[in-house]
């Protein structure tokens, strides 16, 4: 009571719920909304066990929310706990680059010169498999990994949350990158050293 008295006096707007620990509604998934009052609209992730530790807005925003969450390899393995910082960001992606080079020594007017020949292939990987050496970043319809937003605070004080439209039991977490940069591509070089 002392402790919510000088909350309240300081300004700060105090929402709670019983059976619940204040972590636990400050720190639930979030997408444009700032519970903390930080000034932030990207607050800390909590990640749900259950239906009792969430609201949703409606029966079909809960069950795309979870079907998701239980397909997701990091939602599904860290509920009940915050996720850890950059978490979300994209996977180990390996890339193997090959190199030859050849210097042939040429002799003009008594100096000794090098004339070096190369071949480079950049993500040879990719030569063998398309999907091989290939970055993958979070699926833009995630919204950078903003997964609810806050469609009310109910009267007694606990969030409501929407699921992002493009969340389903059928949404990767994961795209590829779609560019040149990612393909494979093979030079040849000439090169000229004077001594």
């Amino acid at each position: 009571p002392i402790v919510r008295s000088m909350i309240a006096d300081m300004g700060y707007k105090v929402v709670d719920c019983e059976g619940f620990e204040a972590d636990d509604l400050l720190g639930t998934l979030a997408h444009a909304c700032d519970l903390n009052g930080d000034s932030y609209n990207y607050d800390a992730m909590y990640i749900p066990r259950d239906e009792k530790e969430i609201r949703f807005a409606s029966a079909d925003d809960a069950a795309r929310y979870w079907a998701f969450a239980k397909n997701d390899p990091y939602l599904s393995k860290h509920k009940g706990q915050y996720a850890e910082a950059y978490s979300i960001y994209s996977p180990w992606v390996h890339r193997l680059d090959f190199r030859f080079a050849h210097d042939f020594k040429v002799k003009i007017a008594g100096t000794t010169n090098a004339l070096q020949l190369n071949f480079d292939v950049k993500n040879i990987l990719n030569m063998f498999n398309s999907s091989w050496g290939v970055s993958k970043q979070m699926n833009p319809d995630l919204n950078s990994g903003r997964l609810l937003d806050i469609s009310r605070i109910d009267s007694d004080g606990v969030p409501v949350f929407t699921t992002n439209k493009a969340v389903s039991g059928n949404t990767q977490t994961w795209t590829r990158v779609r560019n040149v940069g990612q393909c494979w591509y093979a030079q040849i070089g000439l090169k000229y050293m004077f001594n």
